[in-house]
């Protein structure tokens, strides 16, 4: 079954001073596109050969693999596929891999989590090019590449810069690279400079938009 404690589906966080500080789960509203994102990639994405193909590739294990039972004490485990898929599975390390080796197309993320992507993982694949972005401007490759590695058996084979960054991607990094400066000096809450009032996303684009 679905575990919503591994949803991602998001608003922005204010706090007391106004600021967006990353994503939040929005309790009020039921996370249907998300839930049917996660509900084809356990049930139908990590099965097709696809699918499976580029998670070789990538050397990342699907679910099915990593909650095989044992064939000598269940003959037919292919029938319990479903029960041992939905074991905590979260949608959070496949997207993470598929970004930072540049494989978080539409048509993969089609591949992966359906026809609804677009709206049930956006958030999600929005949040992990920021930090993947964040994570690269603030160390040196092979600390970005550990940072990507799980565990000895999945490392990550190779990293590629982010995929088709838009302008947007970097203005939005950039406020919150500013923002995580900010509090390494403490410069938070009251003590938060007025030259680091937050600016929406659209104002910068209108602003970048102007200037060419």
């Amino acid at each position: 079954m679905w575990d919503g404690a591994n949803h991602p589906g998001r608003t922005e966080r204010a706090t007391g001073d106004g600021q967006s500080y990353g994503p939040h789960l929005d309790l009020d509203q039921h996370p249907v596109a998300y839930e049917k994102c996660w509900r084809y990639f356990v049930d139908h994405g990590q099965y097709s050969t696809s699918v499976q193909s580029l998670c070789e590739l990538m050397n990342i294990r699907l679910p099915f693999e990593k909650h095989k039972p044992r064939l000598l004490t269940v003959p037919f485990w292919w029938l319990l596929k479903e029960k041992r898929s939905s074991h905590k599975v979260s949608l959070i390390p496949y997207m993470r891999r598929l970004v930072c080796t540049g494989n978080d197309t539409d048509k993969i993320l089609e591949d992966f989590f359906g026809s609804c992507y677009s709206r049930g993982v956006a958030n999600l694949r929005k949040q992990e090019r920021r930090n993947y972005l964040l994570t690269a401007k603030s160390t040196t490759w092979d600390i970005v590449k550990s940072a990507y590695d799980m565990g000895s058996e999945e490392k990550v084979p190779y990293l590629v810069p982010l995929r088709e960054a838009t302008e947007e991607d970097i203005l939005d990094t950039e406020s919150h690279w500013s923002e995580w400066l900010a509090m390494g000096d403490w410069m938070l809450g009251p003590r938060r400079p007025s030259s680091l009032e937050f600016i929406k996303i659209e104002d910068h684009m209108e602003e970048h938009e102007a200037r060419n």
